[in-house]
């Protein structure tokens, strides 16, 4: 009848071990797992744009990446416990938020080709404040979401004459799956000449 030989070559060893790899991938990938956020950014980028009045502009790129296997809805964006949003310093100490005007905005784009159109576009939207309004908007698996923060400091002048001024953006981002991540920049003002306003 049948006779069964019993050696074992290198080739069938090899052969077991990837069929014991492959079931645990797929046992893996069966398991039930929520969503999770991951969070990730870019460059921070700053001008000095002229429109009807020289404004300082920077824009803080976020990035929420969704590494887990279920989607997972962005909630809302809340104020920090520690901080107010938007904070301005010298080397010194801590400056009146109220002395420097600036606005804050959430933007869908970068400054664009054209810096004065982009910035007149940006206005036309409603400042952003921190709070506990519900978003929604859904992050699917293995999908991003991205937007900037932008800060604009207008007129110009007003911190020009100021010695190495930094500002701070801080708020919190609040997700459906119970993840709280903070959002935060340190950004030192650059120096420009607002006789060169693009």
């Amino acid at each position: 009848m049948f006779k069964l030989r019993k050696e074992v070559g290198l080739s069938e060893l090899i052969s077991l071990g990837a069929l014991i790899i492959s079931g645990a991938a797929f046992w893996y990938s069966t398991q039930p797992e929520g969503g999770h956020i991951i969070s990730g950014g870019g460059t921070i980028y700053t001008s000095v744009i002229k429109g009807e009045q020289c404004t300082y502009v920077l824009t803080l790129p976020v990035e929420f990446h969704n590494s887990g296997k279920q989607a997972v809805t962005l909630e809302q964006l809340t104020q920090g416990t520690d901080i107010p949003t938007v904070l301005f310093s010298n080397q010194e100490s801590i400056l009146d938020s109220k002395a420097i005007k600036h606005r804050i905005y959430l933007s869908n784009s970068n400054i664009g080709a054209i810096p004065s159109f982009w910035l007149k576009n940006l206005g036309n939207h409603n400042e952003f404040t921190p709070s506990y309004k519900h978003i929604g908007d859904l992050i699917h698996p293995s999908e991003s979401y991205r937007f900037y923060v932008v800060l604009t400091i207008a007129p110009y002048t007003q911190i020009e004459r100021m010695e190495e001024v930094s500002a701070f953006i801080k708020f919190n981002a609040v997700f459906g799956n119970g993840q709280i991540i903070p959002i935060s920049a340190a950004v030192e003002l650059n120096k420009y000449d607002s006789t060169k306003c693009s």
